[in-house]
């Protein structure tokens, strides 16, 4: 699996190796079990079926027991732990967002999730932002973006850490583009 500056995979002696800043390194000597990648991140369940991430150079043992559901973006490991907690793994510390199992997505720098009160939330750089009292059907993650229309008929667009209300015209179409939103009014 490619993130965005790391390659990681079980070679053809099925032993799991990351490539990341132009080294191979030896991470484990066996297969894993299941594994992901992100942008100087990977994550893993290894042999013994011990979570870990690989970040930066670094090797961490998150728990010692598989989660039961992770995902990986840049810099950032959200998943739900065995013991039923969602946490996000992000610069290097991990963060308990609650005893839950959400609903969730992680792409690039944003994971955005639905909390246990159906609540629209989104992790970015070690924040909650909490966007919609529902959970969207249908939202865009890009880069450090995230739009969707809300129940108002309101483009909503969450960048940089920041929630805007873009336009509550009647729209043919739009489109998110990494942090660049755009949009048609009629024909």
């Amino acid at each position: 699996k490619i993130g965005g500056n790391i390659i990681a995979f079980d070679n053809f002696a099925s032993l799991f190796r990351i490539f990341y800043r132009g080294v191979l390194i030896a991470q484990e000597d066996y297969p894993v079990n299941s594994f992901d990648a992100g942008k100087n991140t990977v994550a893993y369940v290894d042999v013994d079926r011990k979570f870990k991430i690989f970040h930066s150079g670094q090797t961490y043992v998150i728990d010692d027991y598989p989660p039961v559901s992770y995902k990986v973006g840049n810099n950032m490991v959200a998943f739900v732990s065995g013991d039923g907690y969602f946490k996000v793994f992000y610069s290097d510390s991990l963060h308990t967002i609650g005893f839950m199992n959400p609903t969730y997505q992680v792409k690039d720098n944003i994971l955005a999730y639905k909390d246990p009160g159906g609540m629209f939330k989104i992790f970015y750089k070690g924040d909650i932002t909490e966007m919609e009292s529902y959970y969207p059907t249908n939202y865009t993650i890009q880069y450090n973006s995230v739009a969707y229309i809300n129940t108002a008929s309101t483009l909503r667009l969450f960048t940089e850490g920041e929630a805007y209300d873009v336009t509550n015209a009647e729209l043919s179409n739009w489109q998110l583009n990494y942090d660049v939103i755009t949009y048609q009014i009629g024909q």
